[in-house]
């Protein structure tokens, strides 16, 4: 299972771990193996799903679109309500958006096979269409969450399984002062 959450094109996740003690910006911008990321720092994860999106007609223009089904879960109960989720989900949605590109082409790469042949029988190019998530229409929090960060609902009403879909175009992202992230060394 770790090994396919590596190598599959299709997801992303990034782990959540307590923020660094001190400010990037003044100090080394590097994040250590096993001292910021030990297990006792670790918080939750947040993913994203490449989905391919149901009102794509690929037949007519050859590119596939794709949706971003984000999902975020902080563990610790401790560490909910603190920022934690919203500060994950503002540096893993820029992330996304500067890497969007080798993102993409890494999704695309599902269309070969191991030779490097083409599977489904043409090379296909593909396309973001939107940030979604999917939240119980009673979990308030994850609603006022995913509000702020501007993702819109569709419709009030819930779907079979008591869920609301918001979404969010990937354009807004920088929109917000708090969506411009640092990114630090890993060693």
């Amino acid at each position: 299972m770790q090994k396919s959450w590596r190598s599959d094109g299709d997801k992303l996740t990034f782990i959540l771990c307590l923020p660094l003690t001190q400010d990037p910006l003044e100090n080394e911008k590097v994040v250590s193996a096993t001292e910021h990321d030990s297990a006792e720092r670790m918080l939750g994860d947040v993913n994203l799903f490449l989905i391919p999106d149901d009102d794509d007609d690929e037949m007519d223009k050859g590119t596939k679109s794709v949706v971003g089904e984000l999902e975020i879960m902080v563990a610790k109960i401790e560490a909910r309500r603190r920022g934690y989720g919203r500060a994950a989900l503002s540096a893993f949605m820029a992330y996304i958006h500067r890497c969007m590109d080798d993102i993409l082409a890494e999704y695309a790469s599902a269309f070969h096979n191991s030779n490097g042949e083409i599977r489904h029988g043409r090379e296909r190019k593909v396309e973001f269409s939107y940030f979604r998530v999917k939240i119980g229409k009673e979990n308030s929090g994850s609603i006022a969450l995913f509000s702020s960060l501007g993702f819109k609902k569709l419709t009030d009403e819930a779907n079979y399984f008591g869920e609301i879909e918001m979404r969010r175009n990937i354009d807004w992202i920088g929109d917000h002062e708090e969506e411009k992230v640092v990114e630090l060394r890993y060693v």
